[in-house]
């Protein structure tokens, strides 16, 4: 293809509280945007993020294509990422923020355009409903990709994020061609990939494992990848390398269709995005979040 390939990603934003080994910060974050950057930095694709923020989110949107391009929420939703223990610490506030964006004309005509479609969910808010709608907007060559991670979590009392299974991810896992998740998203997620495998066998399923590499699970498919861990002196920050992941393999795969050589692109990119300080890195009114 001669030119970038139209990317819609359709997901929650949102502003991230991160606390890592080496301090802390507020930048704007959710899979869609990480996604959206590494497309945009790649210079091989066009994306638009489809999602609704609050006047909060002004302070972190330079640099993004936005459908709806006005905010019309309150108030954005907060995520708190927490990488300084052992086990990944994860909350969410203002989960009232959270809203689909109605399918109108323009909506229509960037997925009816769209090259590649990426559902990035990372909150429990999707519908199967919702989704099928969209999905039926594609075009029938277009790749769809789903980021499942909103499938596989719920918010507790405490805000924090809880791993459970939805049903509605069975629902509409088989409108797609490939699914990319992390070991962390949900317990023994290399053995759930075989059922959710039963429902759609057509599907690529890549489920990443930290620095031991990733999994692909397909019909008649199941390959270890292996990828170089990051020495200890060169690990800056890991906060988004997942989304990074996710953008470069879907890239690759949407132009040549071989998932291995795609998880191959999609190691280099995230580790260099370990070797990166965050970016969309402000000092927002910290009561305005």
């Amino acid at each position: 293809m001669d030119r970038p390939l139209n990317v819609v990603l359709i997901g929650d934003v949102c502003i991230d509280h991160n606390i890592h080994p080496h301090g802390e910060y507020f930048s704007w974050g959710s899979p869609a945007l990480f996604t959206a950057q590494y497309l945009t930095r790649s210079e091989l694709a066009t994306p638009t993020v489809i999602s609704e923020r609050g006047p909060d989110f002004a302070a972190y949107a330079n640099g993004f294509s936005f459908y709806p391009a006005a905010a019309r929420l309150k108030e954005t939703v907060v995520f708190v990422n927490d990488t300084r223990g052992d086990v990944r610490i994860q909350k969410c506030h203002n989960m009232s923020a959270s809203h689909h964006v109605p399918l109108d004309g323009t909506y229509k005509s960037l997925l009816s355009d769209a090259d590649v479609v990426i559902v990035c969910t990372f909150l429990p808010s999707f519908t199967a409903d919702y989704l099928r709608t969209i999905l039926r907007e594609t075009s029938k060559n277009a790749l769809k990709v789903l980021i499942p991670q909103g499938f596989l979590r719920q918010i507790g009392p405490s805000n924090q994020i809880i791993p459970q299974e939805s049903e509605q991810l069975r629902k509409v896992i088989d409108g797609f061609d490939l699914m990319i998740l992390s070991d962390e998203d949900y317990p023994d997620a290399t053995a759930w990939a075989h059922k959710w495998l039963d429902i759609n066998n057509r599907i690529k399923i890549v489920v990443t494992e930290a620095e031991s590499g990733a999994t692909v699970i397909a019909k008649n498919q199941t390959e270890h990848i292996p990828t170089q861990p990051i020495p200890d002196d060169e690990y800056i920050d890991s906060v988004g390398a997942g989304d990074v992941f996710t953008a470069a393999t879907a890239l690759s795969y949407a132009a040549n269709r071989d998932i291995v050589n795609a998880v191959k692109a999609g190691h280099a990119a995230a580790a260099e995005h370990l070797r990166s300080r965050a970016v969309g890195v402000v000092e927002p009114d910290l009561d305005a979040v």
